[in-house]
């Protein structure tokens, strides 16, 4: 086992390590497991392949080794190969294999590219081989997530809800109070931004605002633009539509270039903050807030465990005083492919790695939040993350389409407009990425 661990531990890129699976497919009620599965002989091994975007991440991807270890050690005749790539190129390389049949048996799936997965045949539905009382129990914000038609097509491993991410010690040394609105934002990131050796330079900035040009912006972008009283797309009365170019999403887009800019409240270089940056940023304490989810807090403690009990999370701001500030529940989910001839199998492993105990140490050092209400009380123990508890609760669901990722795209290119300087015209960025979402609404008619 300790030599299983280790191997699964050193490789990074492809990892083939066994297990075994039998469980039967059934319509009956299959909740998640409880307990590790039973090592039961096979006379065939079952090799299938997994690809992952958070297999290699830390600390989460260490956790999942660790989960998938102890499942090997119950069941050592399957092998499972994983394949690691970024969810910055998931889209790309899921479709690039699956364009040429040779989809991975398992893979990581993300909200914005649900539907256009469907459409592409990709997905095996899994009502059947988890049961109704399982789908029922799937909190209600994440459902849209993970389902379509009633149907499920990724069980959702995690949600990681969009809210601010601060230093709570330094807001109470400078007597802060946690930002409600962007302008309170605007506020701290002055009294925050400060030279700490007194060199008169600049050595901890007020804000690390994710804005490369990627969709891990764009999903940050799409959280904040609902708190501005604007969307990227909803469907109204049957038809999509943008909101984008409207007064909240240009103001939106100036703040985005005054932090950098004017205010300089971001570290020099913004357009290139991307959300590993952040996470360096804040663990290096030259970085006080950040726009993400509750799994940036492990990734910053997993570098920096000093910091223990120093970040807390809380609400994302809203344009407005008094506004109730919502978020999305921004899913990972596990997908299975329908050409799989390991169904019962991952089925198998999937009910272990989902399992309560199984959370609670993924939840631990990930802190990334649970997507099914068996799994709330995995999480009671983690004080960090009850600032991101009420997100879920506010959540509201994405509409989805097959060219969300495209919109995106356009969102992505925006932001990163105003916040590297590129642009000071934030109606007419607003307006060009108008012109472009309203453009794939037209093609996709």
């Amino acid at each position: 086992m300790k030599k299983l661990l280790v191997k699964i531990l050193i490789l990074a890129i492809v990892l083939v390590v066994p297990a075994c699976s039998t469980v039967e497919k059934s319509s009956e009620s299959k909740p998640l497991a409880t307990q590790p599965s039973t090592s039961i002989p096979v006379t065939e091994k079952i090799s299938a392949r997994y690809l992952s975007c958070t297999i290699n991440e830390k600390p989460d991807g260490d956790v999942e080794k660790e989960i998938l270890a102890d499942y090997i050690a119950a069941n050592p005749n399957f092998e499972l190969e994983l394949i690691f790539v970024s969810a910055t190129d998931f889209m790309p390389k899921i479709t690039a294999m699956v364009t040429a049949n040779d989809s991975p048996d398992m893979f990581s799936n993300y909200v914005q590219y649900f539907v256009a997965l469907h459409d592409m045949g990709a997905m095996e539905p899994l009502t059947q081989w988890f049961g109704k009382d399982y789908v029922d129990g799937i909190l209600p914000a994440v459902t849209q997530e993970c389902m379509i038609d009633g149907e499920l097509y990724a069980v959702p491993w995690s949600s990681i809800p969009t809210g601010l991410i601060y230093r709570a010690d330094w807001f109470e040394e400078l007597g802060l109070d946690v930002p409600k609105t962007f302008d309170d934002i605007t506020e701290a990131g002055k009294a925050l931004t400060r030279d700490i050796d007194g060199d008169n330079v600049i050595d901890r900035y007020g804000l690390a605002l994710i804005a490369s040009n990627n969709n891990s912006a764009s999903s940050r972008f799409v959280a904040m633009l609902r708190n501005c009283g604007s969307y990227e797309l909803l469907n109204i009365n049957g038809k999509p539509m943008t909101a984008i170019g409207d007064e909240g999403s240009v103001k939106l887009l100036e703040y985005f270039y005054t932090w950098a800019n004017v205010d300089k409240i971001i570290p020099p270089g913004a357009g290139e903050i991307a959300h590993g940056t952040a996470i360096n940023l804040l663990a290096a304490e030259q970085a006080a807030m950040t726009f993400s989810g509750p799994h940036t807090i492990g990734s910053v403690l997993a570098l920096n465990p000093d910091l223990k009990g120093k970040l807390a999370g809380a609400p994302m701001p809203t344009l407005k005083p008094g506004e109730q500030s919502v978020s999305m529940a921004n899913i990972t989910g596990l997908s299975i492919s329908p050409k799989s001839k390991y169904k019962e199998a991952l089925v198998d492993y999937l009910s272990f790695f989902t399992n309560f105990d199984n959370f609670k140490r993924y939840n631990a050092k990930s802190y990334r939040m649970p997507c099914h209400r068996t799994l709330i009380d995995s999480v009671k123990d983690n004080t960090d993350v009850f600032g991101f508890t009420g997100s879920l609760e506010s959540a509201y669901p994405l509409f989805n389409v097959t060219y969300s990722g495209d919109i995106h795209i356009a969102l992505a290119k925006a932001l990163n407009a105003c916040a590297s300087g590129a642009e000071s015209d934030a109606a007419k960025v607003a307006a060009e990425a108008k012109k472009q979402i309203e453009a794939l609404i037209e093609k996709n008619k």
